[in-house]
């Protein structure tokens, strides 16, 4: 794979995996990891931590939050310590598959909750803290960050529906509304900063035990002990704890030492006193029985390898990813083929390899699986260019308009309905279902709650940003950050829009000029609003509005200003009902100098 588009690729696979909408599995990503590596060891992508925070709500960490140097074997952490010249002893701790989280409290009282983010800055999610139900007092004079990872427990009671939890984990973090499904939520403490006074690492970890933190199990480990503690690892530890993990950590216990460590290399994307060790993958061979292809929202036909069913750790598992054409291709599948099938870090099957060929039919396609048009050759993948009458491209492509509007309740299996009983055929067509709720009676299943709420969250989006309107058409690789980037912040720059010079901008162009037609239906029923340029001064609201949330934070941010979820000393102003009401969040502001303003004066 060409360098850039492998880097453009892994980019986005991260910015995936941090919003809980990851459709790469751990050992596809470390595979091409790798092959950037071999490719160009040096490349800038290796010192990205995470990633960039796009928003208002953003908090500067007090101590950078990198990551972990990694291996695949225990031989490779032996390499590590020779070169760090380290002998001592280690706090061996599971590496937790969550969301990392850094709460700080200032003279013992709770202060905000952030993610990670690029490691320098995250996003305010201090909403959390009572769901999490993290200390709200310490014992202690002075700021400590206390980091963890926010994560669901294997034996959580909510519904995963087979998802993985980390994907659940990362959904419900970044989901902009509070919802009774945060309480699932759990927050385990792995190491904290700000503490002067302790000598080896074990005692953070005690310490947060002292001050109520749930903590990272952990054992300390002499060095000639890593091959022991890998191994319990593998056939016991991992299926014990009650957090998934996808590895474990090995950290230097004494703290005198850090700095010493650090100071031998640069340190950019890790620390180099600590160092990750990923599980090796199980894997099985099984019979290749055919091939299920999906196809995608924009027409790409993904191939799915179906197999005789395979027993890997405590999991039945038939079905696996083929990723695109291209591989099937390569690998010249058939009927009846011998494959190896690994279980990458227990969470996603991976196709590992073609054995021994069956000689049964070949299992590549030519026609589209779901409008059986002819398919078309698009780099990697084979297409389907009937985007105006293929229905799972229809159907996916209004479902995933739904998803980016926040359309509460409104699921894919209501649209697939709506769409087999000729109500929608389109994004625009849901404008025209408030007109036609007698009809929708009709439909089993679609009850009178049912339809208002649908009704509703459709009105709900009839006013969007720019900004918003352009992301939410389902341009490939489009996202708000590259229409900001792009410079696009008015209907008219979209339409004289014709910079080539990125891939982005590419599929602008390209999408713009197939679908015009579409969006200017669209356009009738949406009202856009213009964004100011942002003036980088933050604000935010308390009480009742006089709209709901999300108009008003859509209203805020078109005047210019960023929205911030909590008080701190950066806000420009509060708005408030009443500014000489009395509520908490108002004496905090006028304790920190804020102003307060009301909803009518702000937005007159």
């Amino acid at each position: 794979m060409q360098k850039n588009k492998l880097v453009e690729k892994l980019i986005e696979a991260k910015r995936q995996y941090y919003t809980g909408h990851s459709s790469m599995s751990d050992f596809e990503f470390d595979m091409l990891e790798d092959e950037l590596r071999k490719i160009d060891p040096n490349n800038k992508y290796f010192s990205i931590v995470g990633v960039n925070i796009k928003g208002s709500n953003n908090i500067k960490h007090n101590h950078p939050l990198l990551s972990c140097a990694k291996g695949k074997r225990p031989e490779e952490a032996f390499k590590w310590l020779e070169k760090i010249g380290y002998s001592g002893l280690l706090i061996a701790m599971p590496k937790v598959d969550g969301l990392t989280g850094c709460v700080t409290y200032v003279d013992g009282k709770f202060s905000h909750m952030s993610t990670r983010g690029d490691g320098q800055i995250g996003q305010d999610i201090s909403h959390l803290a009572s769901y999490l139900g993290l200390p709200q007092e310490i014992s202690y004079n002075g700021t400590i960050d206390v980091v963890g990872e926010i994560h669901l427990p294997k034996n959580t009671k909510l519904e995963t529906n087979g998802k993985p939890l980390r994907n659940i984990a990362a959904g419900l973090v970044n989901r902009k509304e509070l919802s009774d499904d945060l309480k699932h939520l759990r927050f385990v403490a792995y190491n904290m900063y700000g503490q002067d006074n302790l000598y080896y690492f074990e005692e953070r970890l005690d310490r947060l035990d002292m001050f109520g933190f749930e903590t990272v199990e952990r054992v300390s480990l002499k060095t000639s002990d890593i091959n022991w503690f890998y191994e319990q690892y593998e056939k016991t530890l991992r299926e014990k704890w009650l957090y998934e993990t996808d590895g474990i950590v090995l950290q230097i216990d004494e703290l005198n030492r850090l700095d010493d460590i650090d100071s031998l290399y640069e340190v950019d994307h890790h620390h180099h006193y600590n160092y990750a060790l990923k599980p090796s993958a199980e894997s099985a061979l099984t019979t290749l029985t055919g091939i299920t292809w999906d196809v995608s929202k924009f027409g790409y036909v993904i191939p799915v390898a179906n197999y005789e069913p395979i027993e890997l750790g405590d999991k039945t598992l038939q079905n696996a990813t083929l990723n695109n054409y291209e591989n099937v291709q390569k690998l010249d599948l058939h009927v009846g083929d011998t494959v190896e099938i690994e279980n990458a870090n227990e969470i996603l099957p991976f196709f590992k390899a073609k054995i021994e060929s069956g000689k049964g039919e070949s299992l590549l396609i030519e026609n589209c699986p779901c409008c059986g048009s002819r398919l078309v050759r698009n780099g990697v993948h084979m297409q389907c260019k009937r985007h105006d009458s293929c229905k799972d491209q229809i159907v996916k492509r209004i479902n995933d308009y739904c998803v980016k509007c926040e359309m509460d309740g409104v699921a894919l299996s209501t649209i697939e309905t709506l769409y087999e009983n000729e109500f929608i055929n389109s994004t625009q067509d849901l404008y025209s279902l408030e007109h036609r709720k007698e009809y929708l009676l009709t439909v089993d299943g679609f009850g009178e709650k049912k339809i208002d709420n649908l009704l509703k969250q459709i009105e709900k989006s009839k006013t969007q940003t720019v900004v918003q309107f352009i992301s939410r058409l389902g341009i490939e690789s489009v996202g708000e950050r590259a229409v900001e980037n792009l410079n696009i912040d008015t209907m008219e720059k979209f339409w004289n829009f014709n910079d080539t010079k990125y891939v982005n901008g590419q599929s602008i162009i390209e999408f713009r000029n197939e679908f015009e037609n579409d969006i200017r239906n669209l356009l009738k029923y949406i009202t856009i609003v213009e964004t100011e340029k942002k003036n980088g001064k933050l604000v935010c609201m308390t009480g009742k509005g006089p709209k709901g949330r999300k108009e008003l934070i859509i209203d805020i941010e078109s005047k210019g200003f960023m929205f911030s979820e909590s008080i701190n000393k950066e806000l420009e102003y509060l708005i408030c009902e009443d500014v000489n009401g009395s509520s908490s969040k108002l004496d905090k502001a006028k304790k920190l100098g804020i102003k307060l303003i009301s909803y009518e004066e702000f937005f007159k």
